[in-house]
């Protein structure tokens, strides 16, 4: 079975991330598989080597029809058996492309909730790709993502499978010590860390707020995006500089040595597909502070056995945030309640199990 995964474009996101880390298990397992980025939005943030096909940003309409010629090119000559797409433009152009193509299996890869994902030309284009039989089956993140698209055709919906982001997780490479040294964290704070990008999406505002309010607490921040300047100025005018690491992009390997340096891994965000983020927070076993939001409950809450992995809190409410914060701070025995749950948790989060979903997705009957 020959396999392309097809990406939009290539940046540090999460679905960027997703589809490199399932191209290698594919590989792993000796299936012929190729990621493939249809355009690149920034420079490289990984050490892995991806196909682009479009080598820059795409500017302007000669530069889209440019990477529109060289996908179908690519598909064209590569003839693949199976194109599983994320992110709206290869879902959709991309999909289309392969349909065009003779691609017999042709799955798109929904990451986070419609509202959310979709313009309202890409919505109603990906809901007719969805009906009509462009896309051969469609797969979804998670429970609540699958559910954001109820308004496909009965038929359609009834074609969403949800296969769950995995990750294998790499150890620490160094004691909680040394993680600090590397990311010059203070060696006695107690820390609260995040991981992600700043976009609005992902409230570091809220994280300030917090931080205003509790005494004795740093809080570690990993990532970049267009919001940075504008929450480092926020945090100079509150007064919180001296209490905030900025740590750039950090390599994906280094992940689990930064997780290693915090005490809690804290995610206030107004909504997100299923995130990277969260899932190796769990395979860290942090005790996890997060906003009670249906794709973050669709991942800390197991509904089988009934426990939620961490804390689920209203973004309306800073002072139920601020006395959690402050019961992890003080009570050793609570932290390590929460570990158990988290690494409880982390095991369904798995590169295998992400690769099984797929696989099974791809060996359905197209009707």
């Amino acid at each position: 079975m020959k396999i392309i995964i097809l990406c939009s474009n290539y940046e540090p996101g999460g679905a960027q991330r997703v589809a490199l880390r399932l191209n290698a298990a594919l590989l792993s397992r000796g299936l012929d598989a190729h990621c493939v980025f249809m355009h690149r939005k920034c420079q490289d943030f990984s050490q892995e080597a991806p196909i682009m096909l479009y080598n820059k940003k795409v500017k302007g309409i000669i530069g889209f029809l440019i990477t529109l010629f060289k996908t179908y090119r690519f598909i064209k000559t590569n003839k693949p058996d199976v194109v599983l797409s994320f992110l709206p433009v290869a879902n959709i152009l991309g999909q289309l492309i392969a349909f065009l193509c003779g691609v017999k299996i042709r799955v798109a890869s929904h990451r986070t909730e419609s509202s959310q994902e979709l313009s309202f030309v890409q919505k109603k284009l990906d809901q007719l790709f969805a009906e009509i039989g462009i896309y051969s089956w469609v797969t979804a993140v998670s429970k609540s993502t699958k559910m954001s698209f109820n308004y496909y055709s009965k038929t359609a919906f009834s074609r969403i499978t949800i296969v769950n982001n995995g990750l294998d997780y790499i150890k620490p490479t160094m004691s909680k010590t040394d993680s600090r040294i590397l990311f010059d964290i203070p060696r006695d704070a107690f820390v609260l860390g995040n991981v992600g990008r700043f976009v609005q999406a992902k409230n570091h505002v809220f994280m300030l707020e917090l931080l205003k309010n509790t005494n004795d607490v740093v809080l570690a921040l990993v990532g970049k995006g267009h919001l940075q300047d504008s929450i480092i100025s926020k945090a100079r005018t509150l007064g919180l500089l001296d209490k905030i690491i900025f740590i750039p992009e950090i390599k994906t390997d280094n992940i689990p040595d930064f997780l290693n340096s915090i005490d809690v891994f804290i995610m206030p965000s107004l909504f997100e597909g299923m995130s990277n983020a969260l899932v190796e927070a769990l395979h860290a076993g942090l005790p996890i502070l997060d906003s009670d939001v249906p794709s973050q409950r669709d991942v800390l809450f197991d509904e089988k056995n009934d426990y939620i992995a961490g804390k689920l809190l209203p973004l309306d409410n800073t002072a139920i945030w601020i006395e959690s914060i402050n019961q992890i701070k003080n009570s050793t025995e609570y932290r390590q309640e929460l570990k158990a749950l988290a690494l409880r948790r982390s095991s369904v989060f798995t590169v295998d199990n992400m690769v099984d979903g797929y696989l099974r997705v791809f060996e359905m009957k197209v009707v």
